[in-house]
């Protein structure tokens, strides 16, 4: 049960992983911020993503600036309230957009290797 559990939830991450990837080719900039810390969120709060990260490394990840920068940038979309002229403000809405997607997906990249890459060494 255990191994269908994990299976299943590897599969959930890698459905959300090729949506992000689709998000990002068809320009859906708002998306591919939303699904970067949705995928963030699912791994580090799956309790069996504990037996191959280390505690420390989980809760320096969980404080950084870059990964507090992701849910507030997240927040301010799923709570957008307009009108004001582009979205954050700017009138090139669609190129900040586009630049703080770029951001969310190297958070999402480096942090998770970061998480990861010890215990890869291991195995």
């Amino acid at each position: 049960m255990l191994l269908l559990s994990i299976a299943i939830s590897a599969l959930a991450v890698g459905l959300i992983s090729l949506t992000l990837i689709i998000a990002f080719k068809n320009k859906m900039w708002a998306s591919v911020i939303i699904l970067s810390l949705t995928i963030i969120d699912n791994v580090i709060m799956d309790e069996r993503s504990l037996n191959y990260i280390d505690g420390l490394d989980l809760n320096d990840f969980k404080r950084s600036k870059n990964l507090k920068w992701l849910r507030i940038r997240r927040n301010q979309i799923l709570h957008y309230e307009g009108p004001i002229e582009g979205f954050y403000g700017s009138n090139d809405s669609k190129n900040a957009l586009k630049e703080d997607s770029k951001k969310a997906i190297k958070i999402m990249d480096v942090g998770l290797e970061k998480l990861f890459i010890r215990t890869s060494n291991f195995i």
